[in-house]
C-alpha cells in the first residue's frame, strides 16, 4: 500500500510486471502437470486413460524407466518411431524431436546428444562407437519443480509438426494475460 500511497509508479510496474511472470509460470506448471498425468499428492502418472492404464505404461510403449543415456535416449526415440495408433496396428510415423531435462541434467543431456562419438562400455576410451542419436534431439532444460522435484525425470517427446499432442485454448486469441490500470 505504500507504493500506491506514495504514487510510485515504477514500483507498481514492476508488481504488474512480476504478475504476468508469475501466470506465465503458473500455465507452464499446469501444461506439465497434464504431461506428466500427476495427481493433487504431485505422483506422476497416478491417473488412467481410456483403456484404463497409466498414460505413461508398458503396454503404450511409452516408458523408459532407465537412467539418462546413450542407450535410454535410443530406447525412447524408437519407442516413439513404433507408436501404433490406437486400437489398430497402423504405424503413426512420428519423429522424436525434444529431449526434456531438469536443470539438473542439462550437462550431461548435452553430451548424450551433441557427442558424435560414445565412449566404449569398457571404460578405456580407446573404442568408441558412432552416436546414433547425435543431434537427433534438441535439449530443453525445465526448471527441476515442472518435474515434480526428481532430477532423474527426463522425457522425450515428438516433433509437434508429427503429432499434436496437447492444445491449450486462449480466450479471443489473447495469449498473456492482461492487467489494467486506472
Amino acid at each position: 500500500w505504500e507504493m500506491i500511497k506514495n504514487d510510485d509508479l515504477r514500483m507498481v510496474t514492476r508488481l504488474v510486471s512480476e504478475m504476468g511472470k508469475a501466470a506465465s509460470r503458473t500455465l507452464a506448471k499446469f501444461v506439465f502437470d497434464l504431461i506428466l498425468n500427476t495427481d493433487t499428492n504431485n505422483v506422476i502418472n497416478a491417473g488412467t486413460i481410456y483403456d484404463s492404464k497409466a498414460l505413461y505404461h508398458a503396454d503404450h510403449n511409452n516408458l523408459v524407466t532407465d537412467a539418462l543415456d546413450y542407450d535410454s535416449i535410443d530406447a525412447a526415440i524408437t519407442a516413439i518411431a513404433n507408436q501404433l495408433q490406437a486400437d489398430s496396428d497402423e504405424p503413426l510415423n512420428i519423429n522424436a524431436k525434444y529431449l526434456l531435462v531438469p536443470y539438473e541434467k542439462r550437462s550431461a543431456a548435452k553430451i548424450f546428444i551433441n557427442s558424435e562419438d560414445k565412449p566404449s562400455s569398457s571404460g578405456d576410451g580407446t573404442i568408441r562407437s558412432t552416436n546414433p542419436n547425435f543431434q537427433a534431439l534438441e535439449p530443453v532444460i525445465i526448471p527441476k519443480g515442472y518435474l515434480i522435484s526428481d532430477e532423474n525425470n527426463w522425457y522425450v517427446l515428438a516433433d509437434p509438426a508429427d503429432l499434436e499432442y496437447l492444445n491449450i485454448g486462449f480466450f479471443d486469441g489473447k495469449e498473456n494475460p492482461e492487467i489494467f490500470l486506472q
